[in-house]
């Protein structure tokens, strides 16, 4: 179905594992881990359940890597996911794991009539809009009058939806070569939409905006083309763990916390004849140390990986050394407030969002408490690619005030009677990922995904970047295991 496909095991294959492991190691192995992000979790645990000895080397003083539940500084148990936050069920592999430990599930609400809209200097509810457009202000062409962002989204992206389905197979692949060099602000700009022309400048104005693709628009449009296959499907329905999502790489960790060395962070990797040999540094005491094994697997983001010298020259190949340096990562930024009344919930907002074109873009009021009464947060701003600029040059207490003041636009100044403390998170600050994930831009997906998760002599990759779902914990899951079972046949 995917460019994936041909670089990935069978989907109950993979079940099959995630319930009932690998088979048992006919010649157990010494096997290095460079990450203890949820990929290195997945490929250590199933490994080292075949019988193989393992050792995982993360530099942060953590395990679950850009999964991160942040519960400080805020009271009475609440939280926001910095990372990743919600589970689709069309995540076969997230879910068996989620099964497999009995992690509670909580439906999430991606949209909703109730929803906010403030664009243009407008603020009205999404039913409204959606019974009128015009009310937004974009000036969009007499034959797309009437039509809602994602009909028109829909629309600009059927001719190609419509020709996959005719035969996924066959069809993928001539989709791939035809649309490789295209980003989504291309092809909306150039290609024919159902309407036989282009949409006009204010119909990709009002999808950018309301569908949060304006920080994006120049990245791959087959991209956004296998998330719409995927997600804006009729009947997938998302989820977010009870609890926070770091609950899901903590499961992990009765099996695997006494063989993970943290605070280590890899310098350099070397491979010899017949083992692979890491140097890292002690994070706090800047103390080197160094790991033998018989193979290694690298989980890091490539965007990191730049930072480690990898030896000697010709043990990697070329088109793996371009993959690392020229791998694109999405940046993004979330700020959370805490305030010590619920006033979203007299707005009819609890669990729903608001869209806006204020920098804040994205802002979600959860519905995961501890209390019935008494405070709460907001996740104030999410924001990804372009969009995080204007937030990643400030600090924390400048994010958290500006979000103040762009929340005071769309609720009053309550915000400030009602506002306790905040926080706020940059992937792209963050050096231990030095990017939210891994999106490809154009004619990337023809040149360099080919080469992400091939073997270099004893050394095997994995994470989400490695697979087509990137920014999904999903792609994680799904590249550990095959980098586990590729070890495992050795």
């Amino acid at each position: 179905m995917s460019l994936a496909a041909a670089y990935q095991l069978p989907p109950q294959q993979m079940i099959d594992m995630i319930h009932n492991g690998l088979p048992a190691a006919k010649q157990p192995h010494r096997i290095l881990i460079v990450g203890a992000g949820m990929s290195g979790l997945v490929a250590a645990s199933l490994l080292r359940s075949a019988g193989h000895e393992v050792e995982i080397i993360e530099a942060n003083s953590r395990a679950g890597g850009r999964v991160f539940t942040i519960r400080t500084p805020f009271s009475n148990g609440l939280f926001y996911n910095a990372g990743a936050y919600r589970i689709p069920d069309v995540h076969y592999l997230t879910m068996a794991y989620v099964k497999k430990y009995n992690l509670p599930l909580d439906k999430l609400r991606q949209s909703d009539p109730l929803d906010l809209l403030y664009v243009n200097g407008q603020k009205i509810r999404r039913i409204e809009y959606e019974r009128n457009p015009a009310l937004l202000r974009y000036q969009v062409a007499p034959h797309e009058e009437g039509l809602t962002a994602s009909t028109l989204y829909q629309l600009a992206l059927q001719p190609i939806v419509d020709y996959f389905h005719q035969d996924p197979t066959q069809h993928w692949p001539h989709i791939v070569s035809s649309y490789d060099s295209l980003s989504l602000d291309n092809y909306l700009r150039q290609c024919p939409s159902a309407f036989g022309v282009p949409l006009s400048a204010g119909a990709i104005e009002m999808i950018n905006v309301l569908l949060d693709n304006e920080g994006m628009k120049e990245y791959s449009l087959l991209e956004f083309l296998m998330s719409a296959l995927t997600y804006n499907q009729p009947g997938v329905t998302f989820y977010e763990l009870v609890g926070g999502m770091d609950l899901l790489p903590d499961a992990f960790l009765p099996q695997l916390s006494d063989v993970i060395h943290y605070n280590n962070k890899v310098t350099k990797v070397i491979q010899h004849a017949d083992q692979v040999t890491l140097s890292a540094r002690q994070t706090r005491t800047n103390q080197v140390s160094t790991f033998s094994a018989d193979y290694c697997i690298i989980t890091l983001p490539f965007s990191v990986l730049r930072q480690v010298e990898l030896l000697p020259f010709t043990s990697f190949s070329l088109p793996k050394r371009q993959a690392i340096r020229e791998l694109r990562y999405m940046s993004g930024t979330k700020v959370a407030i805490e305030f010590k009344h619920r006033f979203w919930i007299e707005q009819d907002l609890n669990d729903r969002l608001t869209v806006s074109d204020l920098p804040l873009r994205m802002t979600y009021y959860p519905d995961h408490v501890p209390v019935s009464t008494g405070s709460g947060i907001i996740l104030a701003s999410y924001t990804l690619g372009n969009d995080t600029t204007s937030w990643d040059g400030l600090n924390n207490e400048e994010r958290v005030r500006s979000a103040l003041q762009h929340l005071a636009v769309l609720h009053g100044e309550q915000v400030y009677t009602h506002f306790v403390k905040g926080t706020s998170f940059s992937w792209n600050h963050n050096p231990y990922s030095c990017g939210a994930f891994s999106y490809l831009i154009p004619n990337q997906a023809g040149e360099l995904y080919p080469h992400l998760c091939t073997q270099e002599g004893k050394v095997f990759f994995a994470g989400e970047h490695t697979t087509f779902t990137h920014g999904w914990v999903q792609g994680a899951i799904e590249s550990g295991i095959r980098a586990a079972y590729e070890v495992n046949l050795k």
